[in-house]
């Protein structure tokens, strides 16, 4: 709702700062008499931007559109983020899993997307390959979710630090799961990037500073959680030349919260260009969102990954007509990624996330905004 996602506020609901009753899971109608409206649901358009479809993965990977970037991905370490301190890796098992603490005591699978299941979408052939399908219970958890069902009978789910105190009334609708991998958007060879997520619901009413605002089965709050993975194989861990430059794409999401309305969405793809300085101890990221931002990150060396060197990215208009302004002051930004080929570094991922404050309506103090996304560059 405002500053922090409702995910963070419902995972403190259920860690027991206010009772609750929770009706059945993941899978069911809730139990109650009344039938609980479908599942928010997310579509390959929207995170396409409309690509159309160009088959299925097959079990081998032999139809995707890199040189081999995906497969060598997954199948050796993975694609990899931090979750608020939980490791998430997405690698190749009985099919492409989404697995939190991988290699640890507490690995745990979350979720299996089936290559057969998994369609893939381009232009003139596989450059994104998507998966959706029912958030699972342990994703839920995983996230700080409620399953589908929980109940809230006037809940606080107040930011640490509010002011006036945000309730909630209703109930969780659960959610729909995600997942969007390069497949020859970049033709990569050692590496890969993408996102994972869910798109969750909740119907009910939600009050704030004397202001409610009531959600209803049929138009339900709604809310995605983006989350930018990059990687590829280590065994391929590369220095970059002096000098060198990388272009490439990336993927991304824009988020706007605004109090007590649905946030805006929307997802981006654009341009990537990677430059390393003469020394080769830096160097910098570009990216070039059409009708959107240019986006401008710098960063440190060192060996074969790279993260941004603490100076905030710079943002321009590139005539943007989204519904989206960036903030006038970023509060925080980071960028991370690595290196891969044979000898010199031939191509490199990353990720990277930018927040910020907009004074939206309803809270003065402002609304934050997030615009999250990966990329793959190659020579």
């Amino acid at each position: 709702m405002n500053r922090m996602s409702l995910t963070f506020m419902l995972f403190a609901v259920m860690s027991g700062l206010i009772s609750l009753t929770a009706c059945v899971g993941g899978g069911g109608d809730g139990g109650g008499a009344t039938p609980l409206a479908p599942r928010p649901t997310i579509s390959a358009a929207e995170i396409t931007g409309g690509m159309p479809q160009q088959g299925y993965l097959a079990e081998d990977y032999s139809n995707a559109g890199d040189s081999g970037g995906l497969e060598t991905t997954l199948k050796s370490d993975g694609l990899t983020v931090d979750v608020d301190g939980q490791t998430l890796t997405i690698i190749h098992g009985n099919s492409i899993d989404i697995v939190a603490d991988y290699g640890g005591p507490e690995e745990r699978t979350l979720r299996e997307f089936h290559l057969a299941d998994l369609p893939a979408y381009g232009e003139a052939g596989p450059e994104l390959v998507v998966g959706i399908g029912d958030m699972t219970d342990e994703t839920a958890a995983f996230l700080g979710e409620p399953l589908r069902g929980t109940s809230y009978d006037h809940a606080d789910f107040s930011d640490e630090g509010d002011e006036a105190p945000t309730y909630f009334t209703g109930t969780a609708l659960g959610g729909t799961e995600f997942l969007a991998l390069n497949a020859g958007l970049v033709d990569l060879q050692f590496a890969s990037f993408g996102a994972w997520g869910v798109k969750t619901g909740y119907a009910g009413t939600f009050e704030w500073n004397g202001q409610s605002k009531t959600y209803s089965n049929d138009d339900p709050y709604t809310d995605i959680t983006f989350v930018p993975v990059s990687g590829g194989n280590s065994a391929h861990a590369a220095i970059p030349d002096k000098d060198a430059s990388f272009t490439g794409k990336a993927i991304a999401m824009a988020t706007q919260y605004i109090m007590l309305e649905n946030p805006i969405q929307e997802f981006f793809r654009g341009d990537a260009t990677l430059t390393i300085n003469s020394a080769g101890t830096g160097g910098n990221l570009a990216m070039s969102f059409p009708n959107f931002y240019n986006i401008g990150f710098t960063f440190n060396i060192s060996g074969t990954e790279f993260h941004n060197d603490g100076t905030l990215p710079s943002v321009t208009d590139n005539g943007n007509t989204s519904p989206f302004h960036f903030p006038d002051t970023i509060e925080g930004a980071s960028l991370s990624g690595n290196f891969y080929g044979n000898g010199s570094a031939s191509e490199a991922s990353g990720r990277f996330e930018i927040s910020g404050m907009n004074p939206t309506t309803g809270d003065p103090t402002g609304d934050q905004f997030l615009f999250d996304g990966s990329f793959g560059v190659k020579k």
